[in-house]
């Protein structure tokens, strides 16, 4: 292992180019396409010659269960003359002793050295009496974390153990941070907009950086694609909207290890139609009904980084039939998509893909404004994406936990489970005194009626002095006073008073508190002016009765009628 002949050693000399047209025997070794020799200047090889017992390769292992078929070499010319026998037992080897295998042998960048598994096509593999059970595979959705870390399509323990998992539920924010605007020269091109049997998606179809950027700080991404979610998978304090987009950028300068971003904006109903939606919502593909992700066959295939998914140990080549294509190719006007969303006022964090393999390579920036849609839209978007059942009620995944990270984009959080409590300054800044002035209110009015009880109690007193004629005493009692004064001003005092009683039991039983609350000062000063007026009634009642009495002994015949006549009993004016 210490004496690997290195690739790099290899590629210092002499490689044949495109042009040349490279030809190979039947090991594959590179040959001149004229002559048939063998190239020795493209090999390199090591000082060692041994000896080397091969046995010592396969020690340890059971030969006798294995399998075999017929196949071919797995390098160019791939020439169909080979007997395979594959042990099913596995030998161990260090991590140190393989990173000298790797670095030896190079093609890093391609992710090493092997060619794809490929189709059978009828033929037969012998070794195993009984095959396995296949193993049927969850949905994603509804989510369950144990399906997605093992028993789903390209399940991944880090969805359900990793610590920068997405998404998130966000704090309500009461005042966002005061930063520069995200950069965003999104390309209009055409589009391939597509199911992929999870989601609706629109993928940028123009070359490289053509189909647009965007840039935050330091960091500048290429657009991908766009697809979107129902319900929202970000949530605002507890808060699930109908419809969130994300759009998948990669980070410029990660191609050997790709790191992502995403731009996100929530979708809220509204009346008016979305434009951007409208150029395509009448010719969203539905989802696959060829294979569906939770079928058993499909088994053996496993999905990209976004989820598409990919014949088995492919170089990411996506299944042909997982997906339905749209007749719509746009061209479509990209930053459309957030028109009217203000690109300066939003959350950023660390997290991963929200799909199976939850990988943790993504930076979100989730917009705080919202597009509109209307319902209409929203049940096209809906029927199309699919996973409208009484479990999975949409395509989403529930908030996971931050474990510590950051979100930026709040310089003040709000709760709007927690109102904030304000001290009482005045009537006119503090609106929640109404429980006070209703109490006032009630207690106004609670002095009114006792006073309009005294008062209809005067006016009958009133009524039947007068009834006994105009007796001097009655004369000494208003009329020293001022008693047409009284008869005319303290009468109309009295209506007038029994008015407000009636205007403000209305207000009262009608709940209008706002109407109460104006006239707040206006009743404490009736209740005043009542009170006085109720004493001064109450004294003048007494010096009536007094009168009355000692006129009705002065003179008896008055008692009776005004002409004198004696006054009839109830039951003599019944007869």
């Amino acid at each position: 292992e210490d004496e690997l002949p290195t690739h790099k050693a290899a590629l210092s000399g002499r490689l044949l180019s495109e042009e040349e047209q490279p030809e190979h025997d039947l090991l594959g070794n590179l040959v001149d396409q004229k002559s048939w020799r063998r190239l020795a200047a493209s090999v390199n090889t090591s000082s060692y010659t041994g000896p080397l017992n091969f046995m010592e390769a396969i020690t340890g292992i059971d030969r006798t269960h294995y399998w075999n078929y017929d196949g071919s070499f797995t390098t160019p010319p791939c020439t169909e003359v080979v007997d395979w026998y594959n042990l099913m037992g596995k030998a161990t080897l260090s991590v140190a002793q393989l990173n000298k295998f790797k670095y030896a042998m190079g093609w890093s960048a391609a992710g090493g050295n092997f060619r794809n598994a490929q189709p059978l096509r009828g033929r037969t593999v012998y070794g195993c009496t009984q095959l396995p059970q296949p193993v049927v595979l969850k949905n994603w959705y509804p989510y369950n974390a144990d399906y997605w870390a093992s028993g789903s399509h390209n399940s991944n323990p880090v969805c359900k153990h990793g610590t920068f998992q997405s998404p998130i539920d966000f704090e309500k924010c009461a005042v966002p941070t005061n930063r520069e605007a995200i950069g965003i020269t999104w390309a209009t091109q055409t589009v391939e907009l597509t199911n992929n049997g999870h989601t609706v998606q629109i993928t940028a179809k123009n070359d490289g950086a053509a189909r647009g950027k965007m840039t935050y700080g330091k960091k500048q991404y290429t657009l991908i694609q766009c697809h979107w979610h129902w319900g929202s998978e970000h949530r605002i304090s507890g808060l699930q909207l109908p419809l969130e987009v994300h759009c998948v950028h990669q980070l410029d300068g990660t191609e050997e290890a790709p790191s992502y971003g995403v731009f996100g904006v929530f979708y809220e109903l509204s009346e008016k139609t979305n434009p951007f939606l409208a150029r395509f919502e009448d010719q969203l593909p539905s989802a696959p009904h060829g294979r569906r992700l939770d079928e058993a066959e499909e088994q053996v295939h496993g999905l990209n980084l976004f989820g598409h998914p990919i014949i088995n140990g492919s170089k990411g080549r996506r299944l042909a039939s997982s997906y339905t294509s749209s007749s719509f190719t746009g061209p479509l006007d990209m930053q459309a998509l957030y028109s009217g969303v203000d690109t300066s006022k939003f959350w950023d964090y660390e997290g991963s893909f929200t799909t199976p393999p939850c990988t943790e390579a993504v930076d979100f920036y989730i917009m705080m404004g919202r597009a509109g849609m209307t319902m209409a839209q929203l049940n096209k978007f809906k029927a199309a994406i699919g996973w409208d059942t009484a479990e999975a009620n949409g395509n989403f995944r529930p908030p996971q936990p931050l474990n510590g990270r950051a979100v930026s984009g709040c310089d003040s959080i709000g709760s709007a489970e927690t109102p904030v409590v304000v001290p009482v300054i005045d009537e006119e800044t503090c609106p929640s005194q109404a429980p006070l002035i209703t109490l006032q209110a009630i207690t106004a009015a609670g002095v009114l009626i006792i006073f309009a009880v005294v008062a209809i109690g005067a006016s009958k007193t009133l009524m039947g002095s007068s009834m006994a004629g105009n007796s001097p005493n009655q004369a000494q009692v208003y009329g020293k006073s001022g008693g047409d004064n009284f008869s005319s001003g303290k009468k109309q005092d009295v209506e007038a008073t029994l008015a407000k009683i009636q205007e403000d039991l209305k207000a009262l039983m009608s709940g209008n508190i706002s109407a109460m609350q104006a006239k707040s000062e206006e009743n404490s000063r009736l209740v005043g002016d009542t009170v006085e007026l109720a004493k001064e009634i109450k004294e003048n009642m007494k010096g009536l009765t007094v009168s009355n009495t000692q006129d009705r002994d002065a003179h008896p015949a008055q008692a009776g009628q005004p002409d004198g006549s004696p006054m009839l009993s109830r039951g003599e004016m019944s007869a």
